[in-house]
């Protein structure tokens, strides 16, 4: 985007004006008062090349320049200026005194732009009239800026990195995704190139679709790994994966409901329940909806911005609350005719269950992603009580708290996979993705001692690195681990999301 700016200079008054359209560049405008003849005046820019380096982690910076005309003598003089805006954010250009142009490039800060070599030409043009009939000689002024931007990205130290038997990018970008060990694929949703749901088996790495009507915001799969419900705004989608990608095969189930899905569990019985996303609430609607009729009952009221899961026998869903302290894992009893609350766990605020939650295979530990982990049981008084921890790292001098984002447990192979990110650092919202830091942990799930811990490395793309963090990781029927990944930042889509297998 072109951005242009004006003013002019009337004897000892100076003005000078700077503003931000979507123009090409115009004539110069507005004056008054007897002119000499521009052939008398010329203008200079004190460099007609800049260079300016910078690093993904620093700040907006600028670059000084001057034009001097050779003579103050003229009556009127009116600029006006462009900039191609590739890294340029805005040029302010103002008098200095009556024959000195202040020139000021300023640049993006370098912590909002992929690492790179950016080009823009800042264009000048002086003029004695207001059609800009009579540019001053050497006008208009044109600059070449240069903004290289490199990476301040330091690979981890003290900690292997993880090193993928095979890598292999996705042609879609992934929302949300989840294990269907029926089919030992990974049933995933997204938004880029278009709305749709994908099949891909896990040891082929073959893929299938389903086209979507609108956005996706989560999947859940039923209890046998064969049916998923997909929330959008307004709808869900209800989709049989043993026909996703069959010639001439039903277009999804599609289920109205008023509100804006957040998160969603697909039981066994026939139903989705819906956990509301709100503008601004601090508690939603908890809906349960039959999938046959799209009959519709509200439960209750719960947490705002909840993650839920399915227990894997299939008659209770858990949830875990986020953004209210101290924080908190609930439980409900789906096998009747309507929801029926079971509470929430014995304690507040002794464990940080920290917003998510994920199963054992077996469905007798609740892990959170804190670490704590809690029992999973029918017996009174016993479901959600304390059984342990599994460590996640901490960080030096009250920076980077990690927090689990993906986990996976393989009863076979006695082992937990956990993703863990520094949650801060990791979220787009606080723009530090540069120091975002992300970890595959590996534990032994009847000890829960930790047995490795790598370092989910940076990624180069066309000779720019890029922050990797892990997605979502998942255990295989035959034990072996899938990791999705994304690059932090590349405007390339089409090379934003890999799907790794693991060793």
């Amino acid at each position: 985007m072109l951005t242009m700016g004006f003013g002019r200079r009337l004897q000892a008054l100076r003005l000078g004006m700077a503003v931000a359209l979507p123009l090409l560049l115009v004539a110069c405008g507005g004056g008054g008062g007897d002119s000499k003849s521009s052939a008398s005046v010329s203008v200079k820019v004190s460099a007609a090349n800049v260079t300016h380096t910078t690093t993904t982690a620093s700040a907006a910076d600028n670059e000084m320049l001057t034009a001097t005309l050779s003579s103050a003598a003229l009556n009127s003089v009116w600029f006006s200026h462009t900039n191609t805006g590739q890294a340029i954010s805005d040029v302010i250009v103002n008098w200095a005194t009556d024959n000195i142009l202040n020139i000021r490039i300023e640049f993006k800060p370098g912590k909002s732009m992929p690492e790179g070599n950016y080009t823009d030409t800042v264009t000048v043009n002086l003029c004695e009239d207001e059609a800009c009939l009579k540019p001053l000689a050497g006008s208009p002024l044109r600059v070449t800026a240069s903004y290289v931007v490199n990476t301040h990205l330091v690979a981890e130290s003290g900690i292997a990195p993880l090193v993928a038997s095979t890598r292999t990018v996705l042609a879609h970008d992934v929302i949300d995704a989840e294990y269907s060990r029926s089919l030992n694929a990974v049933v995933m949703v997204s938004s880029w190139p278009q709305n749709a749901l994908y099949v891909q088996d896990a040891m082929t790495g073959a893929e299938k679709q389903v086209l979507l009507s609108r956005l996706p915001t989560a999947v859940s799969l039923s209890p046998d790994g064969m049916k998923a419900a997909i929330g959008h705004d307004a709808l869900v989608s209800h989709v049989d994966l043993s026909t996703v990608g069959v010639a001439g095969a039903a277009a999804p189930k599609q289920l109205s409901v008023a509100a804006n899905v957040g998160d969603l569990v697909l039981d066994g019985r026939g139903k989705v329940h819906v956990f509301a996303q709100p503008a601004i609430a601090n508690s939603v609607d908890l809906i349960a909806i039959d999938v046959g009729s799209n009959a519709q009952t509200l439960y209750s009221r719960v947490y705002s911005g909840a993650r839920a899961r399915l227990h894997p026998a299939g008659d209770k869903l858990y949830s875990a609350s986020n953004g209210i302290s101290p924080d908190d894992i609930e439980a409900f009893d789906i096998t009747g005719p309507s929801v029926v609350g079971l509470g929430d766990s014995p304690y507040h605020g002794n464990y940080q269950m920290c917003g998510n939650l994920w199963f054992s295979e077996e469905g007798t530990s609740i892990y959170t992603a804190c670490g704590a982990i809690f029992l999973a049981s029918t017996m009174p008084g016993q479901d959600m009580s304390y059984r342990g921890t599994l460590a996640v790292s901490t960080g030096t001098s009250g920076a980077r708290t990690y927090r689990a984002v993906s986990l996976s447990h393989k009863t076979l192979a006695n082992e937990v996979a956990l993703i863990e990110q520094t949650w801060y650092e990791c979220d787009a919202r606080f723009n530090a993705l540069a120091e975002c830091r992300s970890h595959l942990n590996l534990y032994a799930a009847d000890s829960l001692t930790r047995t490795a811990q790598y370092s989910i490395p940076l990624a180069k793309v066309a000779n720019i690195t890029y922050v990797q963090r892990g997605r979502f990781v998942f255990h295989r029927n035959d034990g072996r681990k899938l990791m999705i990944s994304q690059l932090w930042g590349i405007q390339d889509r089409a090379a934003e999301f890999y799907m790794n297998l693991l060793p």
